[in-house]
């Protein structure tokens, strides 16, 4: 299942597995969510690589860059297969990435967080991997700190000739010697990484005996050994009851607020989100001048139509003019505040004019809306005069309020003339 799955759950706590691109995200999901998976191994020249029947259905193309939910049937609880960081196929899938992922986190209201590194990752050799695993879970998470004890590092792809002992020593060994003891060095002249990431460290290392390779949340996930499927395999059987452990016994959920999360984009997605936010922004301002335009050429015809004696058309335009005399497109409340206030205050107003236009408008305010609220949770800033969204609708209001005012003096001077007229022929009767 993908995005468009999303809204066919109630359930508010979730389970979101991160890491970068390659760490096997969706077959762990899979693996650890799907409770009636069928994963298999298949094996040549003593190499086993784990098939995921998933990856072969309609929904591959979702998978390349759509949050998947698995649920858990068992705990009535979903897990979202998220997008791998560091997705450098080009710009605009990066974008697409991190906007689903904001999608799934606006929706929950408890996380359990589940990081995902490749076991080759955890050395000195391949460590500038981890630092950029590091560096976008700290641009993801703005207080990584509030998610103590609900977040997991697991390493994936482990060769099944280890003994767990080994990969946990191995895994917590670089964590605490390679990473955390370093931050100094490896950060240096990138401040704003350095304390998230300590936290983010501190969590994974969080221990109840004091020895940091007895860590709580680190935990792993094998390659298989044999061919077959995973669920007849005693190795991996074995391997999911300790992940089990570590996901539903040992993390607890953390509550979230919107903005607990940020962006982990690049610079170059960055600059591509400008550019969009631009042209959505400048397509946006032609679609209100439109709905503006199209507003008084309503106003008018019905007018017309009714000074013609087409009665049917009056109680519309008399709710029409009432609805644009009682609306409101002055921004002046809102200087401060950010744009997506603006385009709310725009398409609460736009709904409350009753003409044809107005379903097409306002769905084209809400997809504006949707991407400018996520663009507002990065580091671009949209260049961008608010006004001109509403000008036009300003001179139309004030155009039909003319309309009206001078409508209204027209029946006051033909009634005028009218009592004029009956005074005059009061006074001939009476002489």
């Amino acid at each position: 299942m993908g995005m468009r799955d999303i809204e066919r759950t109630d359930e508010k706590d979730v389970v979101i597995v991160l890491g970068l691109s390659g760490a096997g995200i969706s077959t762990f999901v899979q693996f650890v969510g799907n409770e009636s998976n069928t994963l298999t191994a298949e094996c040549e020249w003593g190499q086993c690589k784990i098939i995921d029947e998933t990856d072969k259905t309609e929904y591959i193309i979702s998978k390349a860059f759509l949050p998947n939910l698995v649920v858990h049937e068992s705990k009535k609880t979903p897990f979202y297969d998220m997008p791998g960081f560091n997705d450098n196929r080009n710009a605009s899938i990066e974008i697409a990435n991190s906007f689903f992922i904001r999608q799934v986190l606006d929706q929950a209201e408890r996380i359990k967080i589940v990081v995902l590194a490749r076991y080759a990752s955890f050395s000195i050799s391949a460590k500038q991997d981890f630092i950029a695993l590091l560096k976008n879970l700290c641009q993801l998470m703005v207080h990584p700190e509030k998610f103590k004890g609900a977040m997991s590092i697991i390493s994936t792809v482990v060769p099944p000739n280890l003994a767990p002992v080994t990969v946990l020593g191995r895994t917590t060994q670089f964590l605490k010697q390679d990473l955390y003891e370093r931050l100094d060095e490896i950060f240096q002249g990138e401040e704003e990484y350095k304390q998230p990431s300590k936290s983010i460290l501190e969590n994974w290392l969080e221990t109840d005996t004091g020895n940091y390779w007895d860590a709580k949340y680190v935990s792993y996930f094998y390659a298989p050994d044999v061919p077959g499927p995973l669920s007849e395999n005693e190795k991996m059987k074995s391997n999911k009851l300790f992940l089990d452990e570590v996901i539903w016994d040992r993390l607890q959920f953390a509550p979230k607020l919107s903005e607990d999360f940020g962006d982990s984009l690049s610079d170059s997605a960055l600059t591509v989100l400008e550019r969009t936010g631009d042209c959505v922004l400048s397509s946006l301002k032609v679609v209100t001048e439109e709905f503006a335009k199209d507003l008084e050429e309503t106003v008018m015809e019905k007018f017309t139509a009714v000074q013609n004696g087409n009665d049917e058309d009056l109680w519309y335009l008399t709710n029409l003019l009432t609805a644009v005399t009682q609306s409101d497109f002055n921004i002046d409340d809102t200087k401060d505040k950010p744009l997506s206030a603006i385009l709310k205050r725009l398409g609460d107003e736009v709904n409350k004019l009753d003409i044809p236009p107005k379903q097409t408008t306002s769905i084209k305010i809400q997809e504006a809306l949707m991407l400018i609220e996520f663009i507002e949770l990065t580091k671009v800033r949209v260049q961008f005069n608010p006004g001109t969204l509403i000008m036009k609708m300003q001179v139309a209001k004030s155009n039909v309020c003319n309309l009206i005012i001078t409508t209204c003096l027209t029946l006051i001077k033909d009634r005028t003339i009218l009592i004029h007229d009956n005074l005059d022929y009061n006074k001939t009767t009476r002489m």
